[in-house]
């Protein structure tokens, strides 16, 4: 998993929005985008909680507040976001063997959702869509699918943006995505994500644990269970 690399001098500073060089560039959940920018740019993502062990570690971001400028106007004529809560958790487990990201999202109202992960691998997929498989020069790192709303699965994008007049610079290689449209329920994203040893085959799956029972012990992360193979 990558970032789309280094952009221009010759862009305008403080006009992100035009170019491709916002959320929908990076490792992020997108809601609703549009030329605006697709997070508030004044925003803070405060990381809530944090822990650690021999074994195992995380942390939990509050990412509210970034998606605080997407709003819809309510019956009365008030403006009200679209997010009223959004948590982000990262987490190594599995003895730092894997690596889950996990969105907790609450809405107000339907919501379109693209979650992006860019990549320079080729990507091949599982027949149910759930996993992927990416190889770079013989190095594999299995992407997985612990929980996604509507039964959505893994596609591969262009790096580009979804909004017409973007400018697209420095966009070369697919984009690992899954989308969420018309979404108007709260939910739950969560991959996982573990590299894979010359001749390794496909561990099982690790089971949903919603951000809240998070915790770090020398013996593992006691609330993970595996769900069965993938």
């Amino acid at each position: 998993i990558t970032l789309t690399g280094g952009g221009s001098y010759s862009l305008t500073y403080g006009q992100n929005e035009v170019y491709y060089r916002r959320s929908e560039a990076a490792n992020m959940l997108v809601a609703n985008p549009t030329m605006d920018y697709t997070q508030n740019p004044n925003a803070l993502a405060q990381v809530i909680k944090y822990d650690t062990s021999d074994n195992t570690a995380y942390g939990i971001m509050d990412m509210t507040e970034v998606f605080s400028h997407i709003t819809y106007t309510d019956k009365n004529g008030e403006k009200k976001p679209y997010i009223t809560k959004a948590l982000r958790g990262m987490m190594l487990t599995d003895n730092r063997s894997r690596v889950i990201v996990q969105d907790e999202v609450t809405l107000a109202q339907e919501t379109d959702f693209y979650w992006y992960a860019n990549t320079g691998a080729n990507v091949t997929f599982s027949p149910d869509g759930k996993s992927a498989l990416l190889d770079l020069e013989g190095d594999r790192m299995l992407a997985r699918i612990i929980e996604a709303p509507q039964n959505a699965t893994f596609v591969v994008m262009p790096k580009k943006s979804v909004v017409d007049g973007v400018a697209h610079t420095n966009t070369e290689g697919p984009k690992l995505a899954i989308c969420v449209p018309n979404q108007s329920e709260n939910f739950t994203i969560a991959v996982e994500y573990i590299p894979l040893g010359k001749g390794e085959g496909i561990p099982e799956k690790n089971a949903l644990v919603p951000i809240a029972n998070w915790k770090a012990e020398d013996n593992g992360m006691t609330a993970l269970a595996h769900a069965g193979s993938a």
